[in-house]
């Protein structure tokens, strides 16, 4: 279009000149009447033509037509009180309307439309010879006139099929449209298209290379560094379009490229005032353009991964004020999923995580949002959609939060109405059991809160809440179910392991005899796993769990005495083997079970050494009583007698003095860890519970 432009106006110079300079000029008094009057017409056509072209005032043809017709209505349609002094003066203006300005402005909007033909008439005309005297006695006017009358007709020619070119724009922005999945009749997002189209088609009639490195992606991002507010709207608009089917990946290699042009622009630094604005324009309740405000938290959500919040004021407010939304109930869905993407990538930033963890109330309304339509049968997997990330959330904002954030993380948590219980809930669902990582996070989040409340004075204020106590209660007897009895993914098991070796490390017996009474001989149940499971976690986990337990033996109690009696045996059974463990040499196929398979990491290893010294001594200090005539006492240095025996010492010990040695060797283990910088890490990918 830009060539074609350029085009037409270079005729029109040579057709101004050719027709001012050598006919007008040099033949003006050899002219007949009706070539005279062609070439004046012709002429006067070229001043619109600069000033269409060279101007870029095409557009201004429609106006000008639209603002001449005003003039005629309000001329010929005088006010009636008027009607008598204005009739003469409105007759004279209505003349010189009709006879002069309406022949000219036919003129001048549509003269390039009839300048062809006449030229095409008169040229015909001269090839042909009629109407004009000898050659001799005319010189060179009839080649002046095929060369004028030549050019009008090819400018005449290049002007319609620049014009037939600009009608194809609509069929364009029909295609642009198709390409970019926008409806026809959504006039919101159809507008911009045709505004990008028609702004580049005026700027390269100016200047053809002007589109050269330009798109609807760098439109866009021209548009929103504007100080308009329309266009700003417009290129988030735009941009919104240009998201949605990046998203859809319906052609991939084109996606690509715009997705790496739009976070080049956009997610840059040197772009990261338009993020700011982006994030801050959420923070609106009853936004005047809600569909812009839709465009806008797309684009937020598409760039979270890019925004820092310590770099843009008030931002954390701003993104969860999408979880207060209340406009239209049949968009909630969308907004808490977007709500929920949002945060969920800016946790996934250490800074933006500890952001977050500072913030007052951002727990709270997570957990707002996640019961506030509780899920049916029907809609269960659209709650899933907004309960997986947010339980997901929950988890690492607490975990990240130090012990004071933790303890006002959870208070926020149990201020929701039947937000526990809707955790419960949650833990017991068919459905969401399905979903590991939800469930996975369930338990985490109920670990979490549970020890966060008897770490502070909260449990004791808790106590008359019914709600908490039952969860508290079915929540700790789930766990030692889970733990005792696990089937499929390992990682449940190890989870339930562990989250109640927390829960069992308090000083409330409450919940030492909830894990007792979940059934019969729990004790010998942990004891076999402590004793028997291949995996170094089940072991570790069931040693604490046990250590746990036996602070709580008190003898003297008689109101407990059944449920630490099977303790008591178990341990005493069981306890020799433990201290065989942490001697060396003493056990030599568990020590081969870690040369040879079931998961070999040495972290693990000494952690779980640790935890095993650490029952024994519990269990010397705390169970069984120091008096050498106590039988239980003779049977442990009985034992620890044939420990020394089978790895051949010369001096038999007590069960004590064993135990300080296995102790030793533990410590020696344990500095060696520290010193040779292992850490921790998953033992193996075995999903099987043994």
């Amino acid at each position: 279009m830009g060539y074609l432009s350029m085009a037409v106006t270079g005729t029109g110079m040579l057709v101004f000149t050719w027709s001012t300079v050598v006919l007008l000029g040099g033949f003006l008094d050899k002219l007949d009447t009706v070539d005279f009057w062609s070439v004046t017409v012709i002429t006067f056509v070229q001043t619109r033509v600069f000033d269409v072209f060279l101007k870029g005032n095409i557009s201004n043809i429609g106006y000008s037509f639209t603002r001449l017709g005003e003039a005629a209505l309000y001329i010929g349609l005088t006010r009636k009180d008027r009607y008598r002094l204005c009739s003469v003066t409105g007759m004279v203006r209505l003349l010189v309307f009709t006879v002069l300005l309406c022949p000219l402005f036919a003129l001048s909007m549509f003269g390039l439309f009839v300048s062809p033909w006449i030229s095409l008439w008169r040229l015909l005309r001269t090839i042909n010879g009629q109407g004009y005297r000898p050659l001799e006695e005319t010189d060179n006017l009839k080649p002046a006139l095929l060369m004028l009358y030549s050019l009008a007709l090819l400018q005449g020619v290049l002007f319609y099929y620049w014009v037939v070119s600009k009608f194809e724009e609509k069929r364009l922005v029909k295609r642009v449209a198709e390409a970019y999945e926008i409806d026809e009749e959504d006039e919101a997002r159809v507008e911009p298209v045709s505004n990008y189209l028609h702004a580049i088609r005026a700027a390269c009639e100016n200047d053809p290379s002007f589109a050269r490195g330009r798109n609807f992606v760098t439109y866009a991002v021209d548009l929103m560094e504007s100080n308009s507010p329309a266009n700003y709207i417009h290129g988030a608009r735009i941009l919104d379009t240009i998201i949605r089917q990046i998203n859809s990946n319906i052609d991939r290699s084109v996606g690509k490229s715009q997705e790496t042009l739009i976070a080049n622009m956009i997610g840059s630094s040197s772009s990261s005032d338009t993020i700011k604005t982006l994030v801050r324009m959420l923070d609106t309740k009853n936004p005047d353009d809600q569909e812009t405000w839709f465009c806008v938290m797309r684009i937020v959500a598409y760039f979270a991964k890019e925004i820092s919040l310590d770099k843009i004021m008030n931002g954390i407010r701003s993104i969860s004020s999408l979880l207060e939304y209340q406009g239209d109930a049949t968009r909630e869905h969308e907004v808490f999923c977007a709500a929920m993407k949002i945060l969920s990538e800016l946790a996934k930033d250490e800074g933006n995580l500890k952001h977050m963890s500072n913030t007052d109330g951002i727990t709270k309304k997570i957990v707002t949002v996640i019961i506030k339509d509780h899920y049916e049968d029907a809609s269960h997997a659209d709650w899933l959609s907004i309960a997986r990330p947010g339980m997901q959330l929950i988890n690492r904002v607490v975990s990240a939060s130090s012990k004071s954030n933790n303890a006002r993380h959870v208070s926020e948590i149990l201020d929701v109405s039947g937000g526990i219980t809707t955790l419960k809930n949650m833990l017991n669902c068919p459905k969401c059991k399905g979903d590991e990582n939800l469930h996975k996070w369930v338990i985490q989040v109920l670990t979490q809160v549970i020890i966060s409340a008897m770490s502070s004075k909260q449990d004791q204020y808790l106590r008359n809440n019914n709600d908490y106590q039952d969860v508290k209660e079915i929540f700790t007897k789930w766990l030692v179910l889970r733990f005792l009895h696990g089937s499929g993914k390992k990682s449940f098991r190890k989870l339930a392991g562990e989250s109640l070796a927390k829960l069992s490390l308090t000083n409330d017996t409450t919940p030492i005899n909830w894990i007792l009474n979940t059934e019969n001989r729990v004790a010998d149940s942990l004891a076999t796993i402590l004793v028997q499971a291949k995996k170094t976690q089940y072991r570790k986990s069931a040693a604490e769990i046990l250590e746990h337990l036996c602070n709580h033996y008190n003898p003297a109690d008689t109101t407990t005495t059944d449920l630490f009696t099977n303790l008591k045996e178990a341990m005493v059974r069981e306890i020799p083997k433990v201290l065989k463990r942490l001697i060396p040499g003493a056990d030599s196929e568990y020590e081969d079970s870690f040369s040879y398979g079931y998961g070999w990491s040495y972290s693990y290893y000494v952690e779980e050494k640790e935890a095993l010294a650490a029952l024994c001594a519990t269990v010397n200090d705390k169970v069984i009583i120091k008096s050498p005539d106590d039988p239980d006492r003779r049977k442990l240095d009985e034992e620890a007698a044939k420990i020394c025996s089978d790895i051949n010492k010369q001096e038999p010990l007590s069960f004590d003095r064993l135990l300080d040695e296995g102790r030793k060797e533990v410590h020696k283990l344990k500095n060696w860890k520290r010193d040779s910088g292992f850490s921790s890490s998953d033992d193996d990918d075995d999903d099987s519970d043994n």
